[in-house]
């Protein structure tokens, strides 16, 4: 019996694991663990568009004890929400998006890496990948340069409150780390985006705390999903386009190719595989009825390499006329609001990158992934210049 979730750290190649599921049909059933998995474009995008498919809930019965600034956090996120709730967050975190400044990204990555590049070599993962971008989105909201380090210290614990199992010790660190981060955030707000908060009350008729409160979670559930997001797409798109001949032979190293190289990457080697849903009420996909309450895994990676929607799937080829239609940041209502701010984040980093430094050298020969199974996340990139 072929195991259909798995640890990316143990799979050499999981796209040929998608391809030979994809084969043999759009859906399955995993009898391991109690769920069905689609594969297909088809079966994937019918689960995500549909309104009776819904975000599966993180310990509504808050087993865990989480605390009062956790709970906060978890039940304000966008990305955890449905029906009303989700419609008011989801235009809630476009508004934190719209009153995002222009950062430069280019003087904030030669800030980083002016302080931790040593001997010429750098830890991409590590110095890039989880710092620049929830760096880029702190400073964008006019945090302070000390405020910026306390927050990019607590993102690794705060991430925890997705997790949904959890020990004690892993909800007393969460805990701690909510409290603290809350109240540096609340305070920032409530001084610097006050106006924003103005507008969420009067657009919305929300309580002033209330709108505070998901204002708070929802810039939080930013910069978590920027930890693993961009951190997933700045690392996959820099191994290929260093493994590109345009590349080696020095060609085309334009903003454009860039931006080109990293849509692909999205849709050939995307940082999340697959994401979880529950079913609403009975569906039918693929001639298969699916009854309510039943938990769907949408793995987009493999839909992504279905050569009934791409022509020539397992070439990675910038020239692909429809590589936007990839489903990396998913589809429908909970479409992933972040894509374009990561597309151009990852190109103005590496497009940067690649001009500061003309001859980088990758000096991985076998790159290690991270030991979850939604996300294919390296975990470390050593490149020296």
């Amino acid at each position: 019996m072929k195991k259909l979730l798995f640890l990316q750290s143990e799979v050499k190649n999981p796209f040929a694991l998608y391809e030979i599921m994809l084969k043999e049909g759009a859906i399955h059933w995993d009898k391991e663990n109690k769920t069905w998995v689609s594969y297909s474009y088809d079966a994937c995008t019918t689960i995500l568009n549909s309104a009776d498919v819904l975000i599966p809930q993180i310990d509504e019965k808050n087993v865990h004890q989480l605390n009062e600034f956790a709970l906060h956090i978890k039940n304000g996120l966008v990305r955890l929400s449905n029906g009303m709730q989700h419609e008011i967050t989801r235009e809630i975190t476009m508004y934190l998006f719209d009153g995002m400044k222009k950062i430069s990204i280019d003087l904030t990555l030669q800030s980083i890496l002016s302080t931790t590049a040593k001997n010429n070599k750098v830890d991409w993962v590590d110095t890039i990948c989880k710092q620049l971008p929830a760096l880029v989105i702190l400073q964008s909201f006019d945090f302070g340069d000390e405020e910026c380090d306390l927050i990019l210290g607590e993102i690794e614990l705060l991430k925890m409150i997705m997790l949904p199992h959890k020990n004690k010790e892993q909800v007393a660190r969460i805990n701690s780390s909510a409290e603290r981060i809350f109240k540096i955030i609340e305070n920032h707000i409530l001084e610097v985006q006050s106006g924003l908060v103005s507008r969420l009350v009067m657009k919305y008729k929300l309580e002033y705390n209330d709108a505070v409160f998901l204002c708070i979670s929802n810039l939080i559930g930013l910069l978590i999903q920027s930890y693993d997001g961009c951190r997933g797409i700045l690392s996959n798109a820099i191994l290929r386009i260093l493994k590109s001949k345009e590349f080696s032979e020095q060609k085309c190293i334009h903003q454009e190719w860039v931006e080109k190289m990293v849509i692909e990457t999205l849709r050939f080697d995307p940082p999340f595989h697959h994401t979880k849903r529950i079913v609403g009420k009975d569906m039918v996909v693929n001639n298969i009825t699916i009854k309510k309450g039943a938990s769907i895994v949408v793995m987009l990676a493999a839909a992504n390499r279905d050569k009934k929607k791409f022509n020539n799937p397992n070439n990675f080829s910038i020239k692909r006329h429809n590589t936007n239609e990839s489903l990396t940041f998913g589809m429908g209502s909970h479409m992933c609001l972040a894509k374009h701010f990561s597309i151009h984040l990852a190109t103005e980093t590496i497009y940067h990158f690649l001009k500061m430094y003309k001859t980088i050298t990758l000096l991985e020969n076998d790159v290690q992934y991270e030991p979850v199974m939604h996300a294919r996340l390296p975990k470390q990139i050593t490149l020296s210049f």
